[in-house]
């Protein structure tokens, strides 16, 4: 999608973290009134049409929501199309001794009960437990000892054996339970009682996404200590190419051009070898090591590891345009006009020929540049986006530019720790086959 829908202060960027709004509205009325605006005001429609096929259908169906129905009606439609009816209850009374009144959840960081109903439950994948409760009614005390189980994708979950001759007729009782997540994205959870079926929910694992201060923070697997960071990079306008301060500057720099872009999410680092392996499960680099930059990828391997991080994600990374990877370089609209990433002396904010010793480093260890992004001058090259053409820039539009409709090699931009400063300068360009590897090339990741 091209644009980030906000919810309650915080951003939505796909249908999965959508689902999750529409499944918290039916305990939240603040959440069911935002929703209901976004879908009267047809911000809803219009934020799906150009989304995957899945959420273009959500558009659909909401396009077809008759005009005129009450919004009561209107928000059931939706709840429809949002949520997934998986979820079975029953309120069975077993002989005759207790009453099922409830079977819900406590959210991570919220004391407040959420009862399940129809929805899936987004849990976030960086908890690993979900806080259970079930509630009964005793009807009746006896002798008997009531078998209480959870059944967890099929396994069994010991919850207790609940005796009704220490209990008080009328008495309303909770019992806790813990449910412990694991790497399955889809867990079906059943509660019996007695080999009776009292209820049936679903707990979906949701990538966990937190946004402070312009950097966005992605928990893409389910270990709590791999996560990797986006900045925000504020749209404006700057002088891409052969500006004054970047000096022996190349052909291809020129001319300096006036380019105009829409904000947008950029790494904070190079894609981490720690990352490539988690996604992929193996690393292709040399200089092995996981918190540096992973190299020797190309630029299609670059385009493997997306479409499965995004899987993994639900979201839509991709890599910057050169354009977006120029002006994020620069500072953005926060620019001190260097001429390398964060300053004019290369030793203080890249690995190069001069300092790097002749390997890569671990990403972020050196000074970050005005946006607080590290890396963009030395350590490797970095694919981008586009394809390269030497005379781009004398025909290149000014807003978001994309770069050539064809071509047969990719840009790389950068400069990384085998080259001359020089190279590293924010400017500097080159190129490489996008099915060629290289020791010196990497990536990072734009959103």
């Amino acid at each position: 999608m091209n644009t980030i829908l906000y919810i309650k202060d915080s951003f939505c960027l796909s249908a999965d973290t959508l689902r999750g709004w529409f499944a918290k509205a039916a305990m939240d009325s603040s959440i069911y009134e935002e929703l209901l605006t976004l879908y009267l005001d047809g911000v809803l429609e219009h934020w799906l049409e150009d989304g995957t096929l899945e959420e273009r259908k959500m558009a659909h169906d909401i396009h077809e929501i008759p005009l005129g129905l009450t919004n009561r009606d209107a928000m059931e439609r939706l709840m429809g199309i949002f949520t997934q009816s998986k979820v079975v209850v029953k309120k069975p009374a077993v002989n005759g001794f207790v009453e099922f009144l409830s079977f819900s959840y406590r959210q991570a960081g919220d004391e407040r009960l959420l009862p399940i109903g129809k929805d899936t439950v987004f849990v976030s994948s960086k908890e690993d437990t979900v806080k259970l409760v079930l509630r009964v009614k005793v009807r009746q005390v006896d002798n008997e000892a009531l078998n209480i189980r959870i059944l967890n994708n099929g396994q069994v979950i010991p919850v207790r054996n609940l005796c009704l001759k220490e209990q008080k007729k009328g008495q309303e009782l909770e019992i806790p339970i813990v449910l412990k997540l694991y790497d399955d994205d889809l867990h079906v959870v059943r509660l019996l009682c007695d080999d009776e079926l009292w209820a049936e929910a679903r707990f979906q694992l949701q990538t966990k996404v937190l946004e402070e201060n312009g950097v966005m923070t992605v928990y893409p697997t389910n270990d709590r200590k791999l996560f990797f960071k986006m900045r925000k990079v504020e749209g404006g306008t700057f002088m891409m190419g052969a500006t004054h301060e970047q000096a022996s500057s190349s052909t291809g720099e020129h001319p300096a051009h006036r380019v105009t872009l829409d904000s947008y999410y950029i790494g904070v680092t190079p894609v981490t070898q720690e990352l490539w392996q988690a996604v992929m499960k193996d690393n292709p680099s040399c200089f092995k090591e996981k918190g540096r930059p992973v190299e020797s990828v190309s630029w299609d391997d670059c385009q493997e590891f997306i479409k499965k991080l995004n899987v993994l994600t639900g979201l839509k990374f991709r890599l910057p345009t050169e354009a977006q990877w120029e002006y994020a370089a620069r500072g953005g609209n926060k620019s001190g006009n260097y001429r390398y990433a964060g300053g004019n002396a290369p030793q203080n904010v890249a690995w190069f020929e001069g300092n790097s010793g002749r390997c890569t480093h671990n990403v972020g260890t050196r000074q970050p540049n005005e946006l607080g992004i590290y890396d963009m001058s030395g350590n490797v090259w970095e694919w981008c986006q586009d394809w390269y053409d030497r005379e781009y820039y004398n025909c290149s539009p000014e807003m978001n530019p994309e770069g050539p409709s064809s071509g047969s090699v990719r840009v790389n931009r950068g400069g990384s720790w085998y080259n001359t400063a020089a190279s590293c300068r924010c400017a500097n360009r080159d190129f490489y086959s996008p099915s060629g590897t290289s020791i010196f090339v990497g990536f990072r990741l734009a959103l």
